[in-house]
């Protein structure tokens, strides 16, 4: 993985995304999560499908997506005003991944894309949309599934047990809406499942596989074994990331699949 991204130009900005412990404690077990999901949803390492992905990045999605299931093709559509279609010497460096196609298209504006898709992934994403452009969104991309295909969506989880304690004390889980250009705005809007689940089932997808994930309550775990820091950090930190992994639905981020209504897919 760091092979992968240190190709990545300097020019492209995306210096402070290729820090070892965010690689390894959040985007690792991320993806990790997703080839389980999707293994158990039915994708197979020897089946060929088309994926339809938002927001490149670094590119870690595509490239180990394609890793595990290597006959998967990508178009990959990133917003217009995206730094990376501003930076020629990093658009060379993506045209050189033959598995992939990179496309401007604002996710809110999906309803004018063709074509059709046995995989959606929205890979943290939606918590950086206003709720009602994401749940636009679910609308417009389930005209654009196969019958037999997956949404895959992974998200922060606001029900996780840092997000909640951390707004308990007075700690900001969520972003101010400010824009901001390479994500458009932070994370204004963080899901729970439930929230999730009531949202997508309006508008025409029934649930799947979900996944719980760490992310960066593990890298504050491993932390807080190497710098002291307060007692008070040391007992919420240590305390926390114990109740997340005796009860996965407290930790810190999801991996969710959806198929659509009406569908026969299993």
């Amino acid at each position: 993985m760091l092979d992968f991204v240190r190709k990545i130009p300097v020019s492209a900005g995306l210096e402070w995304l290729k820090e070892f412990e965010f690689l390894y404690y959040f985007e690792a077990e991320r993806l990790l999560a997703m080839r389980q999901v999707l293994l158990q949803e039915g994708f197979h390492p020897d089946r060929k499908f088309r994926v339809l992905d938002f927001g490149y990045l670094l590119g870690l999605v595509p490239e180990f997506l394609h890793r595990f299931f290597p006959n998967a093709v990508f178009t990959v559509l990133d917003h217009p005003q995206s730094p990376i279609f501003q930076n020629q010497e990093y658009l060379q460096l993506i045209a050189t991944r033959s598995y992939l196609e990179l496309q401007p298209c604002d996710i809110s504006n999906v309803a004018t894309h063709e074509g059709r898709y046995e995989l959606i992934v929205l890979g943290e994403i939606i918590e950086h949309l206003d709720p009602t452009v994401a749940a636009k969104a679910a609308t417009a991309l389930r005209q654009k599934v196969a019958e037999d295909g997956r949404l895959l969506i992974t998200t922060p989880n606001a029900a996780g047990i840092q997000n909640t304690v951390y707004t308990f004390l007075g700690r900001d889980a969520q972003h101010a809406p400010i824009p901001e250009a390479t994500m458009n705005y932070g994370h204004i809007h963080l899901w729970t499942p439930a929230l999730l689940a009531r949202t997508l089932e309006h508008f025409g997808w029934s649930p799947g596989m979900i996944s719980f994930t760490h992310g960066f309550e593990a890298r504050n775990f491993h932390d807080s074994n190497r710098h002291w820091g307060s007692l008070r950090h040391q007992m919420i930190t240590k305390l926390l990331f114990g109740l997340a992994c005796l009860r996965p639905q407290w930790r810190g981020f999801m991996v969710s699949a959806w198929k659509p209504k009406n569908s026969d897919a299993r």
